[in-house]
């Protein structure tokens, strides 16, 4: 057992370790001193393992029975500790992808929930149910790599027959995870970044088609929405969420800065092109916070 959560551990530290340099790099030089270098390395490397792997054997155990059959089918050579090693860490690497699919579907936002509408205990709700998951995941993968080194110790032993049951429910259990993986997975690559700004015109054109037809046809801008709420233009544009966007605000001039997903920089006056659409009279600009969705 102690190779394969010895493999488990190995995956989780590599992504540890590519978290720690990625955080380096983040640091600005004047900032960067060796007590920061040796506090980031503390946290990544023993406080955070600690949290996750003291849990692991805990929440992961099998029965005292079935323990002892593994470390029985161990010892008369039905799997070796590299065959042990391998399956903790593959069950690392699934855990680590289903927990930031995961991760990444609960930072989105959807239509029909909104946090400004939830309280307090409305959002500890979702916050512990997430914390929750994790954990499950976290303890669900190394549970069944014990679970695929016991059936391998059973195939071994004298007089055992093979059968397909246990083999067509592991190929269900693997596409039925690669499938619902695969597809949040889409669909996370392909989020955006609503930015919605409300400006308040004096006068406004007949339709509000052109200056769509017109953010639409920037290059990098997935979506684009404009409607009225009486003289309230609202104009939302939808961008790629893992580029840098902003709406930003100068006096009465309304700027969209954003990359798009080839990495170009470019930037739109929002004002100016509204006042080219038929426009004019800007009273007031608000800007709303980004939401993030698919």
């Amino acid at each position: 057992m102690n190779w394969l959560y010895g493999g488990y551990c190995c995956g989780w530290y590599v992504l540890l370790g590519v978290g720690y340099v990625a955080w380096l790099k983040n640091v600005p030089g004047n900032e960067k001193s060796w007590g920061m270098v040796a506090f980031g390395a503390f946290a990544y490397f023993l406080v955070i393992p600690s949290l996750l792997f003291l849990l692991t054997p805990v929440v992961a155990k099998l029965s005292t029975k079935v323990e002892a059959a593994v470390q029985e089918g161990f010892a008369r050579g039905a799997f070796s500790r590299g065959a042990a090693f391998a399956v903790g860490l593959v069950s690392s690497l699934v855990a680590m992808v289903t927990c930031a699919v995961g991760y990444g579907v609960a930072c989105l936002e959807f239509p029909d929930v909104s946090t400004e509408q939830l309280d307090d205990t409305g959002l500890a709700v979702p916050f512990f149910s997430i914390l929750l998951g994790v954990l499950a995941v976290f303890a669900a993968c190394p549970w069944l790599g014990q679970l695929l080194l016991l059936r391998k110790c059973r195939l071994h032993e004298p007089g055992a027959r093979r059968t397909w049951s246990w083999r067509i429910v592991a190929v269900g259990l693997a596409l039925g995870w690669a499938g619902t993986v695969g597809w949040l997975g889409y669909r996370l690559a392909n989020a955006t970044t609503v930015m919605t700004a409300r400006l308040d015109f004096a006068a406004l054109p007949a339709s509000d088609e052109p200056l769509q037809e017109r953010l639409r046809s920037q290059p990098g801008v997935a979506a684009a929405a404009v409607r009225r709420q009486e003289n309230t233009v609202v104009v939302e544009c939808a961008l790629c969420a893992y580029r840098s966007h902003s709406f930003r605000l100068w006096g009465d001039i309304v700027l969209i800065e954003y990359t798009t997903p080839g990495g170009e920089t470019l930037s739109l006056n929002l004002t100016e092109v509204a006042a080219e659409a038929g426009y004019s009279g800007l009273r007031k600009a608000t800007i709303d916070n980004p939401k993030k969705q698919w």
